[in-house]
């Protein structure tokens, strides 16, 4: 409970750091920052776990944004995201991922099914007990506008689990780089969609297609 608390309060000041951030570059007419703009935002505010969040992955700050587009009073947080093996290794980053912010590793270079099957208990467990987990179905960045070609990750979280998914699509980050996000006046949006379940019976490769166009069709 007590690491729990950590996690919610340190995704309410990024969320709230970020609406600052926008804030700032409505009041600089674009100069500074980002404006960020949320699309049916009513649905995020009515949900909670246990669920999976898929969003398509653009920026090393995606889940930022989703944290911001998110109410403060949301029954979502935390959100214990999916984090790759990089963030992990490098000292600071990775401490602030684990402690600060709850996230778990994915070891890509074992295989991305090896790695659910093995630390399945911990996503699991806090699925069960009504948490929310947030996984890139892409499996890692694709900075170039669309929805690119998923991985199976998502797809089998959530048949293992059966949790509902929450499908969100982040558009206007693409081509990120540290100077486009400081100065590229740039306009991002986040776009909440519909809850589904998916079907159990279904192979892992049509899942993911599933979950790949529910990502597509709020992108477009």
């Amino acid at each position: 409970m007590f690491r729990w608390r950590i996690y919610w309060v340190s995704q309410i000041i990024a969320g709230l750091l970020f609406k600052i951030l926008s804030m700032i570059s409505y009041l600089t007419f674009g100069l500074l920052f980002f404006r960020l703009s949320v699309k049916n935002r009513k649905v995020s505010g009515v949900l909670r776990g246990p669920m999976i969040i898929a969003p398509n992955h653009k920026s090393y700050v995606d889940h930022f944004f989703i944290l911001a587009a998110l109410p403060m009073s949301s029954k979502l947080l935390p959100v214990r995201v999916m984090a790759v093996d990089w963030v992990f290794e490098t000292q600071i980053i990775g401490w602030a991922a684990k402690n600060l912010f709850g996230a778990y590793r994915l070891r890509k270079r074992k295989g991305l099914g090896l790695s659910l099957r093995k630390m399945l208990c911990e996503p699991l467990d806090f699925l069960q007990n009504g948490g929310v987990v947030g996984i890139y179905p892409e499996g890692g960045l694709r900075i170039k506008p669309g929805i690119h070609e998923v991985k199976v990750g998502a797809a089998y979280l959530a048949k293992e689990s059966g949790a509902l998914i929450l499908p969100v699509a982040i558009k206007g980050i693409e081509y990120f780089s540290w100077k486009a996000f400081f100065f590229g006046r740039r306009r991002v949006e986040v776009v909440f969609g519909n809850l589904f379940l998916v079907d159990g019976v279904k192979d892992i490769k049509e899942i993911s297609e599933e979950i790949r166009r529910k990502i597509a069709e709020l992108y477009n």
